[in-house]
């Protein structure tokens, strides 16, 4: 039974909140036990808060078809080291102390499994050992919020693990014991974290004000996006990617300011600093231009800031070049050059031909006037004497 139910509105994170708290010495009971707290709930609050008190932090806490909505989250109190088995259906979990954060879940597809943590908090991701032994993939369809320092644990009898999709906030990191795959991260403004041991599938946005370190992070196949917002200079005071930068990307793109605002002519504006293990040249090559703001890059040296082309530490810059358009792509160059060879080849046909009728029309004309003569010639000898 629920021992103490009590509902409270209040200013939590800059959100209206509402406070639940729920007995939770009876672990059998604890699915039902929130489940009638959300039923007795009304409220129109952007979130709830359900705060589980008194449960053993020895004893394993059964999660099954919870009726939790996407804003409505658990919370441990002061168990930080919460052991669940996540039977079934949803577990939406909100870390507002340094956790480590056990989880073992029974279905590996399909887990709907959410974290939304404002203090460090390490989760880790189990399941039950399989009969034959064999290590298998898990996937996690839920959408997290990360405000800060999130270690992924994956235990050995884990094949792979891969998350629908991460926003990150303020200070939020992901990190893996083992590499992982996103399939989308997106850095909300003024966020500073690092990501490490990731692969991001699909798509990679970051705000103009968000700052980022990465490190082991494979991006082959991702389409990055460039949120901005101004060009003042007090707006692009860092790169938006830092550290090791890996292979380059399957594109770079923006997303131009709503305001209609466009950059200073020549003026440089920073996306990424750090190492490059693909060349710089890449990185810059996939950018598309042809609907941005921009139009040319440059790979600059950390030190001197000259320019360089070379692997190693480096920047590279977009900017609004006022001397050009465009610069053109393999395609445009071809066919070009496809063209000029073409318009070659007809006017040399068209001289030839001339050439030839040419030479025939004089040809006919000197046979013409040999034939006059030798008749004039023959008329002389036959002619009589006077």
């Amino acid at each position: 039974k629920i021992k103490k139910v009590m509902k409270q509105n209040q200013k939590d994170f800059n959100n209206t909140v509402d406070n639940i708290v729920v007995d939770g010495s009876n672990h059998a009971n604890i699915s039902n036990a929130i489940n009638e707290a959300l039923e007795s709930l009304n409220s129109t609050s952007n979130e709830t808060v359900i705060t589980i008190k008194n449960t053993d932090p020895d004893k394993v806490i059964p999660i099954k078809n919870l009726s939790l909505s996407e804003n409505q989250f658990l919370d441990f109190d002061k168990n930080t080291r919460p052991k669940i088995d996540l039977i079934d259906g949803p577990l939406n979990i909100l870390v507002k102390k340094k956790s480590e954060i056990h989880v073992t879940m029974e279905k590996e597809k399909d887990a709907k499994l959410k974290i939304k943590n404002y203090e460090p908090c390490t989760l880790v991701l189990d399941l039950p050992q399989s009969a034959d032994g064999k290590k298998k993939d898990v996937s996690i369809t839920s959408a997290s919020e990360i405000y800060n320092e999130l270690k992924i644990d994956v235990q050995p009898n884990i094949n792979s693990v891969t998350v629908k999709s991460i926003n990150l906030y303020s200070n939020g990191s992901i990190s893996s014991n083992k590499p992982i795959t996103i399939n989308e991260i997106e850095a909300k403004p003024q966020t500073t974290g690092k990501i490490s041991n990731v692969t991001i599938a699909d798509n990679f946005k970051i705000d103009q004000s968000a700052s980022l370190e990465l490190d082991n992070v494979v991006l082959t196949k991702t389409s990055i996006t460039m949120k901005l917002h101004s060009f003042n200079e007090s707006d692009i005071k860092r790169p938006m990617l830092t550290g090791s930068l890996g292979e380059h990307p399957s594109s770079i793109q923006f997303e131009n300011p709503d305001d209609g605002s466009i950059p200073n002519e020549n003026t440089k504006y920073t996306l990424f600093q750090g190492t490059f293990q693909d060349s710089c040249k890449n990185w810059g090559d996939t950018i598309k231009f042809d609907d941005s703001i921009f139009n040319a890059y440059e790979c600059l040296s950390v030190d001197s800031q000259i320019i360089i082309l070379e692997d190693g530490e480096k920047s590279l810059s977009v900017m609004r070049n006022s001397k050009k358009k465009s610069k053109l792509s393999g395609g445009q160059i071809a066919g070009i050059v496809i063209g000029v060879i073409a318009g070659v080849a007809v006017i040399g046909v068209a001289a030839i031909c001339y050439m030839k009728k040419k030479n025939s029309l004089n040809s006919e004309s000197e046979a013409s006037g040999l034939g006059v003569k030798e008749l004039t010639d023959e008329d002389d000898d036959q002619a009589p004497a006077l």
